[in-house]
């Protein structure tokens, strides 16, 4: 698979964007990204604890029951996998 060549005069998407726009872009990106993955976060946090309050889980360590909710997944894939994503 070879590389596409650009020509030297093409413009692509963002490339009219100036750099201090950009970097508040990036930025808001950023945001965004902290704050889905504290949710993300919160979300597992609150299966663990729920897992740990049933009968089953009552006896192993939390940090066990958060390894196997989890799977060794990214949180993207361990959430979508929770609320039945057919895709995860």
């Amino acid at each position: 698979m070879g590389l596409i060549k650009r020509k030297a005069n093409a413009v692509l998407e963002g490339d009219h964007i100036p750099p201090e726009q950009q970097q508040q872009r990036e930025q808001a990106l950023l945001n965004d990204l902290h704050t889905m993955r504290a949710r993300f976060n919160e979300y597992i946090e609150a299966k663990t604890q729920a897992l740990k309050a049933s009968r089953d889980g009552a006896a192993l360590p939390i940090n066990y029951l958060r390894a196997q909710l989890t799977g060794g997944e990214c949180l993207c894939q361990t959430i979508a996998r929770l609320l039945g994503d057919p895709d995860a």
